[in-house]
């Protein structure tokens, strides 16, 4: 389930940015299918997944399948596995490695056998080990690496899966591909000699694109973050950012402090926005103020792990940060914060200098409890407090 989870939240973003962006073709979806679909098709969230779905259906009761030479495992969601601003090279990295290169040294036959061998969770486990090749291949600079990660695409049947989280590995690969040293549009065009008439299309359809349609942080809602461990992709929001503190960082060491709670971060995103629900009437006119004039935004998600929470998967744990234009307008939105009050939700607020933090949780299913409250959340404002006073002396020391 998680590995499809995080690419619907990927593509929910994405779809969120095209449908602003209708009359670009460099960064209109819809261009990728127009061999055989109208132009005019609309996004409809799930139901790309559920066709998808249906085709498993039918893969699955054909029997024509035979045994996938893949492993069985697959990349842990809650160990970070598909956290792609510092991942972790493991053990099956390594195997599914080897069984690209197999594929790649085969004929057109035993790819078609290969293909038709592996099953739609399969599938998404190639995609997440082609963005981990993505980030490592950046990281040892070996285009030989993405390379792998090209050809894990390669081994995919478009019809089981849905088509946007191809397009999603893509662009992380193009871009890792060109860091890498590599000929990205040869690398694209040797993977699409690989696959299936679908994918092949997509990879060069890809590489005929603008620069615009393949900047990462432009159409793909990634960009590149330096950590500790190298090179690593957070998600890009598209809206304003502008920092003058280290909002990057900011927001990470604030993921680590959540993942050492009950929580599993889901989503780690700057260029975010604050939503006016938290704090308050939109009819607040400074409320309007502040959030339209507020510097930069980053936001970290999280999923409740399964042992504390019989309905964690109903659980929703939120962590917004924004820089604003000045001290007091941090200070405001604390105030609204604790103005406004709901029993519909739990929050924590807190602000240093020029960043306003703000913590929401709640259940979003009727009837079930959440399992947090606000008295709950206040384990966090030491740890929360500390990483804004360091980060927000940081910015005052230069």
């Amino acid at each position: 389930m998680w590995k499809r989870l995080s690419y619907l939240i990927a593509a929910m973003a994405l779809a969120t940015f095209l449908s602003c962006n209708r009359t670009n073709d460099a960064t209109s979806m819809n261009n990728e299918k127009s061999q055989s679909d109208s132009s005019d098709e609309p996004f409809v969230l799930g139901q790309q997944l559920a066709d998808a779905s249906r085709a498993e259906t039918k893969w699955r009761e054909s029997g024509a399948g035979g045994k996938s030479p893949l492993p069985e495992s697959e990349y842990d969601f809650w160990r970070g596995d598909l956290n792609l601003i510092a991942p972790t090279a493991n053990s099956l990295d390594d195997e599914i490695r080897h069984v690209c290169k197999q594929y790649a040294r085969s004929d057109a036959n035993d790819r078609l056998k290969t293909r038709r061998s592996i099953s739609m969770d399969q599938f998404y486990t190639l995609m997440n080990f082609a963005n981990r090749a993505a980030v490592f291949g950046i990281r040892e600079s070996k285009a030989e690496v993405v390379a792998d990660g090209l050809t894990a695409i390669a081994m995919i049947e478009q019809e089981r899966v849905d088509f946007r989280d191809i397009h999603l590995c893509l662009g992380l690969l193009y871009h890792a591909a060109n860091k890498a040293r590599g000929n990205a549009n040869e690398m694209f065009r040797a993977a699409a000699a690989l696959s299936e008439p679908e994918v092949s299309g997509y990879f060069m359809r890809f590489i005929e694109q603008t620069p615009e349609y393949r900047d990462l942080r432009t159409s793909w809602g990634y960009d590149e973050v330096q950590t500790d461990d190298g090179i690593g992709f957070i998600n890009w929001g598209f809206s304003k950012y502008n920092p003058t503190i280290d909002m990057t960082s900011t927001i990470i060491e604030i993921s680590k402090l959540v993942s050492s709670d009950s929580y599993q971060p889901s989503h780690i995103e700057v260029a975010t926005e604050l939503p006016d629900v938290w704090l308050g009437s939109r009819d607040n006119a400074s409320l309007q103020r502040i959030l339209s004039s507020i510097r930069a935004g980053s936001t970290v998600s999280a999923s409740l792990r399964p042992d504390k929470h019989s309905e964690h998967r109903n659980q929703q744990f939120t962590i917004f940060l924004v820089e604003t234009i000045s001290d007091s307008d941090a200070q405001t939105l604390y105030q609204f914060a604790q103005e406004n009050k709901s029993p519909s939700h739990s929050k924590l607020a807190m602000a240093k200098s020029r960043l306003f933090c703000l913590v929401v949780a709640r259940s979003f299913v009727d009837g079930v409890d959440s399992f947090e409250t606000n008295e709950s959340l206040t384990r966090f404002s030491a740890g929360l407090k500390l990483i804004l006073e360091r980060r927000a002396g940081i910015e005052q020391a230069k």
